[in-house]
């Protein structure tokens, strides 16, 4: 009798247009709705109704490309997530939020708000910020170099965790039992002091329903796959290939082997785009609509940030020019890195890497519902992930395209629930939160 198939889990990247690069650019893209909560409230509906795990938001604090080609329209993701949870009640809401430019009481009260409030559903992105500009928004004329941003950040989580452990989740009935507000042994103090935080505590708020938000990173460079095999419960990875993709796996688990954690505490989540249509022509046709609305600026803006080199005013069939080695690089270097060594193994023209850079290190695949599913499938029974962090094309019609489409085709193999089970975000993921006295990963800076 052959076995069951593993079931994937499915978070939608829930960011401005979608995750094509046309997506700004198309005609039906209505970009004043973005600061309208109801956009994304229907959005958010109709992921529940899909069964998806979560909504992830990423951002940034400031602009990491140029405003005219990338707005941001950076609002706040805590409290728009606030709203979400209010119009949901199933689906788990994660938001990013930076180390490098936030205090660590706010952030454990933020998400533990978040978590009381959606009833255990919040997930928190932990980057280390990464543009000059954000650095400027926040009193500094340049960015913290990478090996302080990662200091900082590991710092950063000892100190929330200590702040979700200093309140407990009882205190205030037990404090009505002994006749006080609060039970005097159930809130502590943390006097946490180091290197970057000193913090007294504690928290003011009972613990939430998970105690703590399910954390996610994105980690690519040395330092980044560290951190994330030793905080992390989800991680976001930029593989293309499923050879990449087993790689990457292999290397987090091996990661998380060598600090004590088992190996499936940690669920692998590939960033895709799908471009699906019932029939191969429908969906090549859906492709050629997109790429026609590719703006040429786009590739050339990330070309700009990642390797800090200007390819605009070269012909198309140039060859790339030098450009600075990982040492100068103080951003994205896990993102660098892949760009890269591209570079180094296809040798493509200035117009080649504009194109190929342009998705962001997101895999973008075109097919029908059967040619994804069987991809998705195959990637998942191959080890190379857990499932996908899905970034429709473009909201609303890349996005009606995954629900009505995929979705359904995969819950019809038996690949993905049909229905959400009991429980709290992280019992649905199946992952266990790291403990806050694992050794810490001395990783290649």
């Amino acid at each position: 009798m052959p076995s069951p198939r593993k079931q994937m889990h499915l978070n939608l990247f829930l960011n401005n247009f979608g995750g094509h690069p046309a997506g700004p650019w198309l005609p039906e893209t209505d970009r004043r709705r973005v600061t309208d909560i109801t956009y994304w409230q229907n959005i958010a509906r109709k992921a529940e109704a899909a069964r998806l795990d979560a909504i992830f938001m990423a951002g940034a604090v400031g602009h990491v490309q140029q405003p005219k080609m990338n707005p941001l329209i950076g609002m706040d993701m805590l409290l728009m997530l606030a709203a979400l949870a209010g119009v949901t009640s199933r689906i788990g809401l994660i938001s990013t939020l930076s180390t490098t430019f936030n205090e660590p009481w706010q952030a454990a009260r933020q998400f533990a708000t978040l978590d009381h409030i959606s009833q255990g559903r919040a997930g928190w992105n932990i980057v280390t910020s990464t543009s000059e500009n954000e650095a400027q928004n926040f009193g500094l004329d340049r960015l913290p170099d990478h090996a302080a941003r990662y200091d900082r950040a590991r710092e950063f989580l000892e100190v929330t965790f200590q702040l979700w452990d200093s309140y407990d989740a009882d205190a205030l009935l037990r404090g009505k039992e002994q006749g006080w507000m609060v039970a005097s042994d159930s809130v502590r103090a943390i006097d946490h002091r180091g290197p970057w935080f000193k913090v007294k505590g504690p928290a003011i708020l009972p613990a939430s329903p998970q105690h703590y938000p399910v954390l996610s990173q994105a980690g690519a460079s040395e330092a980044g796959l560290d951190f994330a095999a030793r905080w992390s419960e989800l991680i976001y990875a930029g593989a293309i290939s499923l050879p990449e993709g087993q790689a990457y796996a292999a290397n987090i688990r091996e990661r998380l082997l060598r600090i004590g954690r088992a190996p499936d505490a940690v669920k692998i989540l590939p960033n895709l785009i799908p471009v699906i249509g019932r029939t191969e022509a429908e969906a090549r046709a859906k492709e050629d609509y997109l790429n026609s609305h590719i703006h040429p600026e786009t590739g050339l803006e990330r070309i700009r940030e990642l390797l800090k080199i200007d390819l605009s005013g070269l012909p198309d069939d140039a060859p790339i020019p030098a450009f600075p080695s990982l040492d100068q690089i103080n951003g994205h270097r896990g993102h660098y890195q892949r760009v890269a060594d591209y570079i180094h193994q296809n040798r493509p023209t200035v117009r080649q890497l504009i194109e190929w850079v342009a998705p962001s290190g997101r895999k973008i695949v075109r097919g029908t519902p059967a040619e994804l599913a069987d991809m998705m499938e195959e990637w998942v029974q191959a080890g190379a992930c857990d499932g996908f962090n899905v970034n429709p094309s473009h909201f609303s019609g890349g996005f009606d395209d995954f629900t009505e489409l995929l979705v359904p085709e995969l819950q019809r193999r038996g690949s993905f629930r049909r229905d959400y089970a009991e429980g709290t975000l992280r019992a649905r993921f199946g992952t266990t939160p790291p403990s806050a006295s694992l050794p810490v990963l001395e990783a290649a800076q």
